[in-house]
C-alpha cells in the first residue's frame, strides 16, 4: 500500500477522522466516501506513536514525581542498621519507577499502542476497518441516547392508549389505524377476524390530534400463493 496514493489535502483531512468511527458507520454515506483502508493504516501507526510518546511523556513525569515523593523519603531516612552509610535514589530499586505502569494513565497508552498497531494490521491484512475504542464508545452511547430521545418523541406524538380503528374502503381494501406499529411488512398475509388480507404497505398518518400508524391491507386474490407465515390481527376492533 503506497501512501503516494492516499487522497491528499481537505480529503485525506476527513478520511483521517472518518477512520476513527466505528466500522458500520463507515459503510454508511457520507462516510463511505472517506472510508479508505490506506488512511486507517496511517490512523494506526499515529495512534501507535501517540500512545508510546505519551507513555515515556507521563513515566518521566512519574519519575520525578517519584524522585521528590517516596524516593526522597527512602534516601533521607535514617538507616536500618546505624553506621550503614548513606542511602542511594536507586535504592528502591527498578520495581519502585516501573510501578508508573499500574496507573490508569499507562493502561491508556498502552491501550493505544496495542490498539493503533491491530487497527493497521487489519486495514493491511485483511481491508477491514476497525474505528478507535473510545470513539466508537462515544459514539455507540451517542446513538442509544438519540435513539431513546426520538422513541419518546414518538410516543409523546402518539398520545394516549387507543382502541384501533378498522375501516373497510370502497374498492375492498382494509385500512387498520393503530397507535401501534405492528410488525408487518407489505406482502405479508394477515387473518383479519378469519379473513385473509395481504399488506399493502404502512406509514404514518394523523388520527386527530395524535398520530398514528396506518396499515393497508388488500384482500387476498383467489389461487394467490401466501409467502410466509400467516399471522393474526392481535388488536381490538370490528369491521
Amino acid at each position: 500500500m503506497k501512501l503516494a496514493t492516499l487522497p491528499l489535502g481537505l480529503d485525506g483531512f476527513l478520511s483521517l477522522l472518518v477512520s476513527l468511527l466505528p466500522a458500520d458507520v463507515k459503510r454508511r454515506p457520507p462516510y463511505q466516501a472517506y472510508a479508505t483502508p490506506g488512511w486507517h493504516v496511517v490512523s494506526g501507526i499515529l495512534e501507535t506513536a501517540a500512545g508510546a510518546l505519551l507513555i515515556f511523556w507521563g513515566f518521566m513525569r512519574y519519575v520525578q514525581g517519584f524522585l521528590v515523593g517516596p524516593g526522597w523519603l527512602y534516601f533521607t531516612a535514617p538507616p536500618v542498621v546505624p553506621g550503614s552509610g548513606a542511602r542511594y535514589l536507586a535504592a528502591p530499586g527498578l520495581i519502585g519507577y516501573l510501578s508508573f505502569l499500574l496507573t490508569p494513565f499507562a493502561w491508556l497508552c498502552l491501550y493505544a499502542m496495542v490498539e493503533g498497531a491491530l487497527r493497521a494490521l487489519e486495514a493491511v491484512y485483511h481491508g477491514t476497518m476497525p474505528g478507535v475504542g473510545p470513539v466508537v464508545l462515544l459514539v455507540r452511547v451517542a446513538s442509544r441516547l438519540r435513539a431513546k430521545k426520538s422513541q419518546a418523541d414518538l410516543e409523546k406524538r402518539l398520545g394516549p392508549e387507543r382502541p384501533d380503528t378498522l375501516k373497510t374502503l370502497v374498492d375492498g381494501r382494509v385500512e387498520v389505524l393503530s397507535r401501534r406499529r405492528y410488525p408487518w411488512e407489505p406482502g405479508r398475509v394477515v387473518d383479519l377476524n378469519g379473513e385473509l388480507y395481504v399488506v399493502a404497505r404502512v406509514e404514518q398518518t394523523l388520527d386527530g390530534r395524535w398520530l398514528a400508524f396506518r396499515h393497508l391491507l388488500r384482500p387476498l386474490e383467489p389461487g394467490e400463493v401466501i409467502r410466509g407465515q400467516v399471522v393474526r390481527y392481535p388488536g381490538h376492533g370490528e369491521l
